[in-house]
């Protein structure tokens, strides 16, 4: 599995699209916050948190994630690589897995400098005043499991086309859809149980509590069930194409 983690995360870094998309994350996560007038500037919000950055935060990773992951498997089926791989001893789940820890240590390394963002509020504070480390703890605690899930699911829109481009459209779709789309549905339901039940087949009703600094366990157990869910689902999806 180590050998595909290392192979992947040097695919990512040799070619320039790469630091493309944590360049764009990073630049984008600045401008917005910082500099840029607008309902995510922290300045003008007048308050020293990270809540504005951890609510922009998937926004953007949603192009990033899916550019980082769509080659994945895309670009072994269409060359036809992946078939070369499957005739080695490395087995189905230690090529989905090598992947997919591959991408998602290049994600949390697209997060890191962000804790840069940390110091920059510390200054901002008045003498005697102390940044509220639970809610920076649930922050990123939810922004490493949301990149885990998409970068799960971007990796299972990767094994089903063999074009990189549809790839990518796939993940951005499905990954909008299963962050948004549900809680906009559950808005439509009269009943208060329904609604709850609707909005938390969604992302985004689970990582909006941990943005919150609530760390309670069905958040996080719904973001590993649901890495889990499309790592095994990839896997299914490699078996088939091994079978053929």
């Amino acid at each position: 599995m180590w050998p595909i983690f290392i192979k992947e995360v040097r695919t990512v870094f040799s070619d320039t699209i790469g630091f493309l998309a944590i360049g764009l994350f990073l630049t984008l996560s600045a401008l917005f916050l910082w500099l840029l007038e607008g309902s995510f500037n922290i300045i003008q919000a007048g308050f020293a948190d990270l809540t504005l950055f951890f609510e922009l935060a998937p926004w953007l990773l949603f192009l990033v994630v899916p550019t980082l992951s769509m080659r994945s498997f895309s670009e072994e089926i269409k060359s036809g690589t992946l078939e070369l791989m499957l005739t080695k001893p490395i087995g189905v789940t230690a090529l989905v897995w090598g992947k997919f820890l591959g991408l998602l240590f290049v994600g949390i390394m697209a997060l890191l400098p962000t804790l840069g963002y940390v110091y920059l509020l510390h200054t901002l504070l008045p003498e005697g005043n102390t940044l509220d480390i639970g809610m920076l703890w649930g922050g990123y605690l939810g922004l490493f499991l949301f990149v885990s899930m998409l970068t799960a699911l971007s990796v299972l829109m990767s094994s089903l086309s063999r074009q990189q481009t549809t790839a990518f459209i796939l993940a951005l779709f499905v990954g909008f859809s299963q962050f948004y789309l549900w809680g906009q549905l559950a808005n439509v339901s009269a009943s208060f149980y329904w609604y709850d039940w609707i909005a938390s087949i969604g992302m985004q009703s689970h990582y909006s509590s941990l943005n919150r600094g609530v760390i309670r366990l069905e958040d996080v157990a719904y973001f590993l069930g649901g890495t889990l869910l499309f790592l095994m689902a990839t896997q299914y999806r490699i078996r088939l194409l091994q079978s053929q």
